[in-house]
């Protein structure tokens, strides 16, 4: 038996044809022959119009919404953490004023001409 030098290189098919045993463990058994590449088409429609599709997708757009609400809802609590109480107070202000006036709060009085 010859042995090979390393520079030379043999495919699967030399070393079943050179009539040892072929042994496919190793590097080898991770080969396969181009029998195994088919012609394959990948159509994304066909994964979205299934049940399991469209449950992906509503759940990520349902999830996104409510993400997008609470993020929302911080930024503008943080921007401005006192703004509530400065509404009530604008509020309670304007009662007084009201009360000790007689004019109805919220409304601008009129100038008589």
């Amino acid at each position: 038996m010859a042995v090979a030098s390393s520079s030379q290189n043999f495919t699967v098919a030399d070393v079943a044809s050179a009539g040892q045993p072929a042994d496919f463990s190793g590097l080898v058994g991770n080969y396969e022959d181009d029998a195994a590449f088919e012609n394959q088409v990948a159509d994304p429609a066909k994964g979205l119009t299934s049940r399991a599709g469209l449950g992906v997708v509503a759940n990520f757009l349902f999830l996104y919404i409510m993400f997008s609400i609470a993020i929302s809802i911080h930024e503008r609590k943080k921007a401005g953490p006192l703004s509530g109480r400065a509404k009530k107070a604008g509020k309670r202000l304007a009662h007084a004023v009201s009360s000790a006036t007689g004019e109805k709060a919220g409304k601008t009085p009129m100038i008589n001409q």
